[in-house]
Formats: structure tokens, C-alpha cells, sequence
């Protein structure tokens, strides 16, 4: 694979791909909506729904 002779291109993910290590993630919940209690947006839509939601 190339990345692990050339490089990903960013320094400390090279780093990274050449020492791995476990990585751990926080995550910060903002808010939780239920099902329609939020819009969706146009990456998660069905085409029908993206022609349903232009305006006339």
C-alpha cells in the first residue's frame, strides 16, 4: 500500500500509520432529536423527498 512508503501526506497521521496505537475518542452530545423533530438535510433525503422539499 502506498501509504505506508509515501506517506498520507499529513505529518502526524504518517507518524500514526507507522507507530499505531490505540486511539480513543470523546464525544460531546449536543442534543437529541426524535424522529421528525428535526429537518433533514439534503445528503440524507430519498429522491422524493429532495423534489418534495423545493419550493415552488
Amino acid at each position: 500500500m502506498m501509504a505506508f512508503t509515501e506517506g498520507v501526506g499529513y505529518k502526524d497521521l504518517d507518524i500514526l500509520l507507522r507507530n499505531p496505537c490505540d486511539v480513543q475518542f470523546k464525544l460531546e452530545l449536543l442534543k437529541v432529536e426524535k424522529p421528525g423533530e428535526y429537518e433533514k438535510e439534503s445528503w440524507s433525503m430519498e429522491p422524493e423527498e429532495k423534489l418534495k422539499s423545493i419550493p415552488e
